[in-house]
């Protein structure tokens, strides 16, 4: 009795635990692509073979769209899942071409393709693309061309142009080519019922422009000298304000009650502010070429803010051969049991070498621990984004300027946390 009670456990113990054994999902590495983002913990991503979604938890791949994008006039991609997961936009940009359509997330076939001229034309001799299209809800989108902006439910057809109708275009920016160099919706953010932009509708006026927010009933102005930087949540988000002419500071506006709070007057690092899984804002600030850089962790609900010396070149990095040494850019972070990583790259001016050496770092705020994630050589451009979980991170590595293709793979952020203990 007691040997088939043993045998029992085992068995059940073998299929939940493999008995110890668990398999370890082995990550993507140096898949090439034109296109890859997170939605959710979905990476969404494409290749020359189509549009997949990967999920890190269980390694799982799904074909999105099963066309040869190679065959087409393509160098920038977007895809957007709907809420409910059943339909997705994309957006493609080629030298010749610029098109949206909605497709069925099941049957891989176009529900609708937009007419993307329509909402393109009559700005001068310039045709602004269409390259912001996101869901609002399942059966409604909205699209800015960045000089309109429209609210479109994709069943009926029926379509809202929520901005005023931009000016006609005078600023020549070339014998042949007039251009707006403004915009009327830029950034454009959801945040509960209504569209958040940035929008500058006045050319060569000094200031930053101002913040609108707009539905189908039309748009309204609500902070003048603002550019907005990011939304929180659905009833608060983050901008800049121009409080001096050429000093800008950053601040929180909470929707709800109309009210802003300040949140730095430092000048934030390359790439601005992000928001990490636990809902911290974070953001990195210094001289640029001063090697020795602060992180910064704000909490929203709190408002305090906690300072970190996470680099000093001199001190972290000590080399004769180094002569200059400057900030790269700041690529985010995330959070785990109180435990803060910042990454972000500098770059390091070798003499012997003769040329710029950029190192790509993460940092704990627990251990005060400074790593080099990876050694990725000469590669001319190397970015990191951290899934809404925080845990996961997708490395894209860009050989060249002008090279619309790049290699990707994806980073457990336990793996950084086990280096940085």
């Amino acid at each position: 009795m007691r040997k088939k009670l043993c045998v029992g456990l085992c068995i059940i113990l073998i299929s939940f635990t493999g008995c110890g054994n668990k398999r370890e999902i082995e990550q993507p590495k140096d898949v090439r692509a034109i296109s890859a983002k997170w939605q959710d913990d979905q990476l969404l991503y494409a290749t020359s073979d189509g549009i997949f979604t990967y999920s890190p938890v269980d390694g799982r791949t799904e074909n999105l769209m099963s066309e040869d994008i190679a065959k087409k006039d393509i160098n920038w991609l977007n895809c957007n899942l709907s809420p409910d997961k059943s339909k997705y936009i994309v957006i493609t940009m080629g030298h010749y071409d610029n098109t949206v359509e909605i497709r069925d997330s099941e049957t891989d076939q176009a529900t609708l393709q937009l007419n993307v001229d329509k909402y393109r034309e009559g700005v001068g001799d310039y045709s602004p693309p269409v390259g912001q299209v996101e869901w609002l809800d399942n059966d409604t989108i909205f699209l800015s061309t960045e000089f309109r902006l429209f609210i479109i439910n994709i069943k009926t057809g029926d379509e809202i142009q929520v901005t005023e109708e931009c000016s006609p275009v005078t600023t020549r920016v070339s014998h042949n080519t007039k251009a707006p160099h403004l915009s009327w919706a830029f950034n454009v953010k959801k945040m509960g019922d209504k569209l958040y932009y940035y929008s500058k509708r006045q050319p060569k006026t000094p200031g930053l422009g101002s913040i609108y927010y707009g539905d189908k009933t039309g748009e309204h102005e609500l902070l003048k000298n603002a550019w907005l930087l990011l939304a929180v949540d659905d009833k608060r988000f983050v901008y800049l304000k121009e409080t001096k002419p050429d000093v800008a500071e950053t601040f929180l506006y909470d929707i709800s009650i109309g009210s802003s709070s300040p949140i730095t007057a430092e000048r934030c690092l390359e790439e601005g502010i992000f928001r990490t899984n636990e809902g911290k804002l974070v953001f990195m600030t210094g001289d640029m070429t001063g090697g020795v850089y602060q992180g910064v962790i704000y909490n929203p609900d709190t408002g305090q803010s906690q300072n970190v010396d996470i680099y000093s070149g001199e001190r972290d990095f000590p080399d004769q051969d180094i002569d200059q040494r400057q900030f790269g850019h700041f690529m985010g972070a995330f959070e785990q049991d109180g435990e803060c990583v910042f990454l972000f790259s500098v770059e390091n001016y070798s003499k012997s070498q003769e040329k710029y050496i950029e190192e790509y770092l993460a940092y704990s705020t627990r251990s005060n621990k400074l790593i080099e994630i990876g050694d990725y050589g000469d590669t001319w451009l190397v970015n990191m984004s951290v899934s809404p979980s925080g845990d996961y991170i997708v490395v894209t590595k860009h050989n060249r300027p002008g090279d619309d293709d790049f290699l990707f793979e994806v980073l457990k952020s336990d793996d950084l946390l086990r280096q940085l203990q």
